[in-house]
């Protein structure tokens, strides 16, 4: 069962940002109740909302990844509101293309925050549980690695959440083995439409390299 204080949470955190006079970025878990908080204050102009609509359309309102850098592209036009990013949906390699080495494996991480904390000089936390990580402001690459540590951290709790954390089932994508399947297929479904070019249009040398060089890359 979801935890009761999760709606709460938000409000908590947006006031103890606007208490110290500026707006902040608060990674969140994706759960019935903080989707239907984060959407209240998105509609209300209270604050910004980082999705993935494709997957989770009830975040209506809600921004990508690179809306969001678009729509704030210097550090004078930083965003007068806090940020609320859904930081367990980027998953796949267009937002989350930070490697992380976990020992046995490795798995791909969300960008935004550190982006875009780096970019308005906005306060980055995390939350992780009932509770905030420590407050962080991207400056250099240290401040990155240790953004990844409290990035696990939230990882974990959200794993914690069990059937209430809706992300959960998209979680795999962000492991290399699944970033090397998905590899091959696009490989080869992109040798698929090389072929067929070929046969509408007559084979060319241009047909011959791109196929050389998919079937090789694909095997």
């Amino acid at each position: 069962m979801e935890r009761s204080e999760a709606p709460a949470q938000i409000d908590v955190m947006l006031a103890e940002v606007a208490s110290a006079g500026r707006a902040g970025i608060f990674a969140i878990p994706t759960t019935n109740a903080y989707v239907c908080q984060a959407t209240t204050l998105c509609k209300a102009g209270l604050a910004l909302v980082v999705a993935d609509r494709t997957r989770f359309p009830k975040l209506d309102g809600s921004l990508t990844p690179v809306e969001l850098l678009d729509a704030h592209k210097t550090r004078s036009h930083r965003p007068a509101k806090s940020i609320l990013s859904f930081t367990d949906q980027f998953v796949d390699a267009t937002n989350a293309p930070l490697a992380v080495n976990l020992g046995s494996t490795c798995e791909f991480r969300s960008s935004i925050e550190v982006v875009a904390s780096a970019r308005f000089q906005m306060p980055l936390q995390f939350l992780c549980g009932n509770h905030l990580s420590q407050q962080l402001v991207i400056r250099q690459n240290d401040c990155v690695s240790l953004a990844m540590l409290h990035m696990s951290d939230y990882l974990d709790a959200c794993e914690r959440l069990g059937p209430a954390w809706l992300a959960r089932t998209i979680q795999t994508e962000r492991l290399l083995e699944s970033r090397c399947r998905i590899s091959v297929l696009l490989k080869k479904q992109y040798a698929s439409l090389v072929m067929a070019s070929a046969v509408e249009f007559g084979p060319t040398q241009t047909h011959a390299r791109m196929l050389d060089q998919l079937t090789l890359r694909a095997r």
